[in-house]
């Protein structure tokens, strides 16, 4: 018997996780124009930083904020080389480091190999709690954290910070004919979306209490840039409205493989739905759909 109350909130811890993935890719892409294709990188690397540190003594704190730092390091190294590109060619070279990542990690021993690492450490003991007052307390907090980093990308939006990547979006080389440094602007930019993916990694591991390569495949980012364009690119609120219709979709096909006959498979399915959505909205609704802040601070661009 299915536990429908257990379900859904799994379901609502889901929305909230990748809705972190997806703002951050908000910040490098919709605000800056970076365009990252490897968000499963850093999202992986915090969740290996999580398993490594609590599993080694580190209190959970200490681990989270590990997680973080570790992933905006190894994003900010990486940004040094791969931010001398544009377009595509910036796409290419993070897309083929994220699946450079999982094959080194999937090589490491102590890391676990290609089965991962069980048991890892958990904010909430299962054995403690009920099943729903566990997923409550992990609902509670993926929501607290990606408040938090709602607000922080709110206020550097509305700063003059925020202005200059807003610009350097619109026209890097008039950002920089006003005197902006830009790649110095595009190094943080990467260094904060790196921060939020390593904050969702150590969420994901700590929630399943194990973390593996096959977690962290390349469909992870492509599933993270289709929530960021549905939603909107330069949304806030966009992150999430993006990740709850593409997360209510993948569940919904699950389901109705249960009580109907589908005349494919519900993953191949997913695959054509999104795919029909992408081009849905990229030519009617390119914007997505909240597209508040280009609207709200276009006039303000002129101000940097």
């Amino acid at each position: 018997m299915v536990n429908i109350v257990a379900y859904a909130l799994d379901v609502i811890f889901y929305i909230g996780l990748y809705a972190i993935l997806t703002l951050s890719l908000n910040l490098q892409y919709g605000f800056t124009g970076l365009s990252n294709f490897g968000i499963v990188a850093f999202f992986m690397i915090g969740a290996y930083t999580w398993a490594v540190t609590t599993m080694a003594g580190a209190h959970p704190i200490i681990g989270f904020i590990a997680s973080m730092i570790s992933a905006g390091v190894v994003g900010f190294l990486v940004s040094l080389p791969a931010l001398k590109l544009r377009g595509d060619y910036l796409a290419l070279a993070t897309f083929v480091f994220a699946e450079i990542m999982r094959l080194i990690v999937m090589n490491i021993k102590e890391l676990g190999g290609a089965v991962g690492m069980p048991f890892v450490q958990q904010i909430f003991l299962m054995q403690s709690l009920s099943r729903e007052m566990y997923l409550v307390g992990n609902v509670i907090v993926v929501y607290l954290v990606f408040a938090g980093f709602l607000v922080m990308t709110y206020l550097l939006l509305h700063s003059p910070f925020g202005r200059t990547i807003l610009a350097i979006r619109e026209d890097e080389e008039a950002a920089q004919a006003m005197g902006k440094s830009t790649a110095g602007y595009k190094y943080q930019i990467f260094f904060l979306g790196s921060v939020m993916c390593g904050a969702a990694g150590a969420l994901y591991a700590q929630y399943l209490g194990f973390t593996g390569v096959d977690l962290f495949t390349l469909t992870v980012t492509f599933s993270v840039w289709i929530m960021c364009i549905i939603g909107g690119s330069d949304s806030l609120l966009g992150a999430l409205v993006g990740a709850a219709i593409v997360e209510l979709l993948s569940r919904s096909l699950r389901v109705a493989k249960d009580y109907f006959l589908l005349p494919i498979d519900p993953n191949n399915l997913m695959l054509i739905l999104t795919g029909v959505l992408m081009v849905i909205f990229i030519l009617y609704r390119p914007t997505g759909i909240i597209p508040t802040v280009r609207v709200k601070l276009r006039h303000r661009i002129g101000k940097v």
